[in-house]
């Protein structure tokens, strides 16, 4: 009975952007809407970067911050919950950049001189709160891009049908 409740996408190492994008696009946001939840939360870690060591993952704070605006355009309340990332800058960002997002307020893509001059030491090279968007290498990519769509494929196949069924239509169907 619980089929569809909790649904994950694999992601091979070096998913990029775009990827990542395409698979909340054509996975979590369909889902979403049909569910049609009271509230959302959600654990908004930062593990997924390219400079954090655990997945090997390419996500930017392009991805990350398309994703935030995405959620917030459900105009569902929404519990945000912070989480993992072993780089510890890109956490503090990502959380900025979420913060920022649920509360609508603008922020300036550069760090201030201040905050780089203290972080310069510690060995964190970033200057900006934003970076740019990111592809992979065109072998890797296309070998996640190959997983992103068989995933996207089996899980239509398999979880879409019984969320049609108990919700209605999802979006793009």
């Amino acid at each position: 009975p619980g089929k569809g409740y909790s649904v994950n996408v694999p992601l091979l190492a070096h998913t990029d952007d775009a990827l990542y994008m395409k698979a909340f696009d054509e996975v979590a946001y369909p889902l979403i809407a049909a569910f049609d939840p009271d509230i959302i939360v959600t654990q908004i870690g930062a593990d997924t970067f390219r400079t954090d060591p655990l997945t090997r993952l390419e996500i930017t704070t392009h991805s990350y911050s398309y994703i935030m605006r995405k959620l917030k355009a459900l105009k569902i309340p929404w519990v945000a919950l912070g989480g993992g990332g072993y780089d510890l800058l890109n956490t503090a960002r990502a959380w900025t950049i979420a913060w920022a997002e649920m509360n609508g307020v603008k922020l300036d893509p550069r760090l201030p001189e201040a905050f780089i001059k203290t972080i310069r030491p510690l060995g964190y090279p970033h200057r900006s709160l934003l970076d740019a968007m990111h592809w992979s290498e065109e072998h890797e990519r296309n070998l996640a891009l190959d997983a992103v769509e068989k995933s996207i494929a089996t899980l239509r196949e398999s979880v879409f049908p019984g969320i049609l069924d108990s919700y209605g239509t999802i979006t793009g169907e």
